[in-house]
């Protein structure tokens, strides 16, 4: 569907609200934004840039424990721990506001479904990520029996916060084994 597309992407239903703060962005920012990147393999939509760095990896992994640890067996399971570390501090953007050329997303999608049959089929990386996640507004918004039913338990587990993260990490692994992008591609936006 998307191979004629210019850009495809990944956008929060909530992408108005979190974006502009309640000042009402819609599709015309995005064209703004779109304008200002033409070319860019990647463009977030995230006020141009939400530096998500590794540092956040950890600060997650204190809020929610095991999310470092499955950074670090992710990083042994795509075999990228010669070129990236879950410690290191890089850029990257949120996982649900942005946008990239259909390759990038097609090879994007290929790293993700592996992870994801990863989280299934290796046992260590499993028992990580299915351990209970704080996360208190999302018990609150979606309630106990939602969660067994998504979960398999009364709680959220790693999953989503781990595929939060992975993109930003996905990119960050692309540019230093100089796969896709130029250094400059995901500079902020500005204003």
């Amino acid at each position: 569907i998307w191979q004629n597309a210019n850009y495809v992407g990944v956008l929060s239903h909530r992408w108005p609200e979190k974006y502009s703060q309640g000042k009402g962005a819609d599709t015309s920012t995005i064209a703004e934004i779109l304008s200002q990147r033409q070319g860019n393999k990647v463009v977030s939509l995230w006020h141009g840039l939400h530096l998500y760095r590794a540092k956040h990896i950890q600060q997650d992994d204190k809020i929610r424990p095991g999310t470092l640890a499955c950074f670090e067996r992710i990083t042994e399971l795509f075999g990228w721990q010669n070129t990236v570390s879950p410690t290191d501090s890089y850029p990257g953007t949120r996982w649900n506001a942005w946008v990239a050329t259909p390759e990038v997303f097609e090879a994007y999608c290929e790293d993700l479904t592996k992870l994801m049959e990863f989280a299934e089929t290796d046992s260590k990386l499993k028992e990580l990520i299915n351990q209970p996640a704080p996360y208190k507004q999302g018990v609150e918004r979606n309630g106990a029996e939602q969660l067994q039913k998504v979960f398999g338990q009364n709680a959220y587990t790693l999953h989503p916060f781990v595929g939060e993260l992975f993109f930003a990490y996905w990119i960050y692994y692309q540019r230093k084994a100089s796969k896709m992008f130029k250094t400059t591609e995901l500079e902020p936006v500005k204003p």
